[in-house]
């Protein structure tokens, strides 16, 4: 397993039921009776979009009743629709564990999105095609903790994926939803999230109304052997060596590059390494120079290493020369070699394209007056963006029992696709992202039973958040547009 994944992976990282303001002893769904109707102008569409927002908490209580801590949704429904039975619908959640919705929500899809220190107007809101539903899972969001010393009972692989299902399947009943086109987007972690949903909803035939699954940079197994991460790390690094001018580009493209360190992949490097202790000394420098040739670190380097250069030493060494540490969440992002901001968490924390500081939680002082002074939704603390509290709490053992030992939840895809013939599935990763390489989430679904005609991938030129104004946005977002026709 590898931990520098799970950790990172995950960090990347409404109109609702209506109700009386919430308290701790509220019924287990409630919302606040607060919308906000608006008229925008969206000069790219050329088109006004009036809609409702809405906000949905849902509490979640022990065995006893008691309220022990919520999570919530924020929606956004374009008014004047006649049929909405036929207009689909889209849940968008991020995943950590620990993450927000709000990369998905305010960086990329939402009706109102963050430039710099403000916000404007999103062009490229995918409102015009889908009413949205954002969710933001326990601690995440405007979630509040009513029992702290019982938060990590909800902390889990199934309990979290069980209230995430739970809200989405409230939301469509209370709004009246549960025939239209439902798609479902997890990114990182929440594609892991949204597998293990997958495997609930093939089960108790939920849902009826869902037709696309949308995983975006995907975590999906947590159990792959040290090699297996290797060799599919393995073009990602080189993507990376490509930005930097770190090896001979010979007039390739970043695809290309990527290509072919994927053919080098199969064709030489698998091959070594599962030859394990059996291999010559003469094979191992071969490799190496090949290796060297495609991830830009000397051969002596690789050979050093058994021809397994781990993903931290390798970001901590690709740009050394100019005492730089490069990124795992985006390999383009660069920052100057310092003594870390918190010694006492993982060295993936120190990520440059994370930009922790040194807290383990970021909260967002915009999106707290964005919720709570333009849509007059309840806000007692700053939104929380990222807890890494949460990560460190979250309990890998709440897992199915068919995958207690083997944390692979492609499976559950699996079961989901083939029993819905309707079903189909997009999946995009960045080139530059060596959290969740974009090979490794093609591989095990290549290699899941998940009929592939069904399946459409998408790799681009961006890091961890494929969905960033700034890598061409507009292109990406009517590709959903087209997924969801």
């Amino acid at each position: 397993m590898r931990q520098s994944c799970i950790f990172v992976a995950a960090v990347a990282m409404c109109l609702g039921l209506l109700g009386a303001p919430v308290t701790a002893q509220d019924a287990i769904s409630v919302s606040t009776p607060k919308t906000l109707t608006q008229n925008k102008t969206l000069a790219q569409k050329k088109t006004t979009l009036k809609y409702t927002a809405g906000f949905t908490e849902e509490i979640l209580k022990n065995d006893k009743g008691e309220a022990v801590v919520s999570l919530s949704a924020i929606s956004y429904v374009r008014d004047g629709v006649k049929d909405r039975s036929t207009r689909p619908v889209i849940v968008f959640f991020n995943g950590g564990p620990g993450a927000s919705s709000s990369p998905l929500h305010m960086s990329a899809f939402g009706p109102r999105i963050r430039d710099k220190d403000a916000l404007i107007d999103n062009p490229d809101t995918l409102l015009d095609a889908a009413d949205m539903v954002f969710i933001d899972p326990v601690g995440t969001g405007l979630s509040r903790s009513f029992k702290p010393d019982e938060l990590r009972n909800f902390l889990g692989v199934n309990r979290d994926a069980t209230a995430v299902h739970n809200l989405i399947a409230k939301w469509l009943k209370a709004n009246g939803r549960e025939a239209s086109p439902l798609y479902i987007a997890g990114e990182s972690y929440g594609g892991y999230r949204l597998a293990v949903m997958s495997g609930q909803i093939a089960k108790d035939k939920t849902l009826p109304g869902l037709k696309g699954l949308i995983l975006i940079s995907p975590s999906l197994n947590m159990s792959e052997s040290r090699d297996m991460g290797q060799i599919l790390e393995l073009p990602t690094l080189a993507a990376g060596a490509w930005h930097h001018n770190k090896i001979d580009r010979k007039g390739r493209s970043l695809e290309a590059t990527f290509a072919d360190a994927q053919a080098f992949a199969i064709s030489t490097y698998a091959p070594a390494l599962l030859k394990g202790a059996q291999i010559t000394d003469a094979e191992k420098t071969e490799v190496a120079n090949g290796l060297s040739a495609l991830i830009g670190l000397p051969a002596e380097t690789i050979l050093k290493a058994n021809l397994r250069v781990d993903s931290q030493t390798y970001l901590e060494t690709l740009n050394a020369d100019k005492d730089q540490l490069t990124g795992r969440l985006d390999m383009r992002v660069v920052a100057p070699k310092a003594p870390p901001a918190n010694p006492n968490r993982p060295a993936a924390a120190n990520d440059p394209s994370l930009g922790l500081g040194k807290s383990n939680v970021i909260k967002s002082a915009l999106i707290t007056s964005y919720l709570k002074d333009e849509l007059k939704f309840p806000a007692s603390d700053d939104y929380v963006s990222l807890s890494l509290e949460l990560n460190f709490q979250w309990n890998w053992d709440d897992v199915n029992k068919d995958r207690q030992f083997v944390m692979n939840v492609t499976p559950d895809l699996a079961k989901l696709m083939n029993d819905r013939q309707d079903l189909k599935m997009m999946v995009v990763g960045g080139y530059f992202d060596l959290a969740t390489p974009v090979w490794a989430a093609r591989y095990e679904i290549e290699h899941a039973d998940i009929p592939l005609e069904r399946v459409t991938f998408n790799a681009y030129a961006a890091g961890h958040s494929v969905f960033n104004p700034a890598d061409n946005l507009t292109a990406k977002a009517d590709q959903i547009r087209n997924f969801i026709k």
